[in-house]
């Protein structure tokens, strides 16, 4: 008889509630790795509740060992939970008022989850096991998670299932250094420019530094408008229009976010959502045209990198941006020609007021 692990148990406990939420009839793999990625913040609600300490311990080390596994591969626990969690549709079962069953999808990955720790010899299958279980076999959806995050699903290695021994320094907890995933240094070394003066909102995504984004019909049309004018060849660049605090941001970033993901992977495969800052870019200017070089750097950039998509928060500003410095154009003007060409992907969001102010008066722009 299958012995579980208390992670391993609890994992199954947040798996059903996620089917039941969502009203799936039967707990899937994608359950399942909602509730193995949802430990680590499990673990500091739980923590707060009178538990044994030692069973609380015992499900903290597993869920840092499975922070660990995925940080080897490059993705964050909570962009594998929210990729995961946004492919799954909503079911039809009725509300349900009794235990809700595992898929025989599910309990395979449960077997096999207890092959590897019977063939290491552990005396009970863990979370780390069932995680290995679900990356050897993770199914379309899971898969394309793990594709948009450029992870290769496959076997995970034994030596990183195993708990640490005794004695073993344990490595530094997510809950002390948070749960940011190293990259690659590639694109600062391709974009230096960029990188000074922008923000990678994709990475941030990644890293899972970016608030929860709850979708609406209204925000899915908002996105569904945002992707059908990026993939234009010319006159591809959308201003998100709105009163402050409605949520233009969000969408930019929830865009992020599907990049991250790997949806919309016909027209997002490979972007960069990047924010533009035309403070930094403006700061520290002295001298006739510094501001104009600057700007014109990252335009050129930009044009070598088509991956890139900006965002200009604030749109209305770069109309005047760098003229009292002396530039001897503003930053709408610099900017006008690439935007016209279809050389450079930028999205806008500003004001009703400021964009008829400043925007809609400047046919070209």
């Amino acid at each position: 008889m299958m012995k579980l692990s208390a992670a391993a148990g609890l994992a199954w406990q947040i798996a059903a509630s996620e089917a039941a939420m969502a009203r799936h009839p039967l707990i899937e793999r994608e359950h399942l790795l909602i509730g193995v990625c949802s430990l680590h913040k499990t673990v500091k609600l739980i923590r707060f509740v009178k538990e044994d300490p030692l069973s609380l311990e015992k499900i903290r080390t597993e869920a840092d060992r499975i922070e660990e596994i995925l940080s080897q591969l490059r993705i964050s626990s909570t962009v594998l939970r929210r990729g995961t969690r946004s492919r799954l549709r909503s079911g039809h079962a009725p509300p349900a008022d009794q235990v809700v069953h595992r898929s025989q999808a599910c309990k395979e990955i449960f077997r096999r989850g207890q092959e590897d720790s019977e063939r290491e010899g552990a005396a009970e299958t863990s979370a780390p096991h069932l995680l290995a279980a679900i990356l050897s076999d993770p199914g379309p959806i899971i898969s394309a998670v793990l594709a948009g995050a450029g992870v290769e699903p496959g076997p995970v290695p034994p030596e990183s299932l195993a708990p640490p021994p005794r004695g073993e320094e344990e490595p530094a907890r997510a809950e002390d250094v948070g749960t940011m995933v190293s990259e690659p240094e590639v694109a600062a070394a391709n974009t230096p420019v960029l990188d000074r003066y922008g923000r990678d909102i994709t990475r941030a995504a990644r890293e899972g530094r970016l608030l929860p984004f709850v979708e609406s019909d209204r925000t899915r049309n908002t996105l569904r408008q945002l992707l059908k004018v990026l993939v234009m060849p010319t006159k591809n660049n959308p201003v998100l229009v709105g009163e402050a605090g409605v949520g233009k941001t969000a969408i930019v970033e929830a865009l992020a976010e599907r990049v991250a993901t790997g949806r919309d992977r016909r027209v997002l495969a490979g972007k960069r959502v990047v924010e533009l800052s035309m403070a930094e870019l403006v700061a520290g200017t002295k001298y006739r045209g510094e501001f104009e070089e600057r700007l014109t750097r990252v335009i050129d950039e930009v044009r070598a990198h088509p991956e890139v998509i900006l965002f200009i928060d604030e749109f209305h500003t770069v109309v005047g941006a760098g003229r009292a410095e002396g530039a001897p154009m503003d930053a709408g003007n610099i900017m006008k020609p690439a935007l016209a060409r279809g050389e450079l992907r930028c999205i806008g969001a500003t004001t009703i007021a400021e964009y008829r102010r400043c925007v809609e008066k400047d046919p070209a722009l």
